[in-house]
């Protein structure tokens, strides 16, 4: 009785044991395997931000010997009082579209001692073409921008009018 009693004990302290261990070797390996893919992100994330911030450098660098060259990368930038301007571009360019758009925030953020960005956030609504169009239009600016995010939603269920948001990003040279 006493030996049927100390194997049960025996064999349970054993399943026990392996369970414990088979528990913490796959917690391990999840959080290694998370860990690795957490530091594979900020890896390439920190790549991105490294090369944005030689991005103006390096464009200038590799057009050193042409001056009609480099008067072409400039003209992708505008200084801070263009702004006014770029801002009746992105409007004309929603009239051109067809949409009603409103200009949220507008702001300057220093990014390196001669450029800075200007982000631009942008809510409007127009039909689902003409919203097309205009963000398409985006792409094509004469300055050196993108768009960091947007965003679409559909209005009222038998409406054919979409509302849209997006946020810009265009690069300021600043005035020597």
């Amino acid at each position: 009785m006493k030996s049927t009693r100390t194997r049960t004990i025996t064999i349970s302290i054993l399943c026990l044991g392996i369970a414990v261990f088979l528990g913490l070797w796959i917690f391990f390996i999840v959080g290694g395997r998370a860990l690795k893919n957490e530091s594979i992100a900020i890896e390439s994330d920190s790549a991105s931000k490294m090369s944005q911030g030689r991005y103006f450098t390096s464009i200038r660098q590799a057009l050193k010997g042409s001056k009609a060259e480099l008067a072409l990368v400039d003209s992708r930038f505008i200084d801070k009082d263009g702004i006014p301007k770029f801002i009746s571009l992105l409007e004309s360019k929603s009239v051109q579209s067809g949409v009603d758009t409103d200009f949220g925030l507008i702001d300057t953020l220093p990014q390196t001692e001669n450029h800075s960005i200007l982000r631009v956030r942008i809510t409007g609504s127009g039909s689902w073409i003409n919203t097309m169009l205009f963000i398409t239009s985006l792409e094509s600016l004469p300055y050196a921008s993108e768009v960091e995010t947007i965003s679409l939603a559909k209005g009222a269920e038998k409406s054919n009018v979409w509302g849209f948001n997006l946020e810009l990003t265009m690069y300021l040279e600043e005035k020597k």
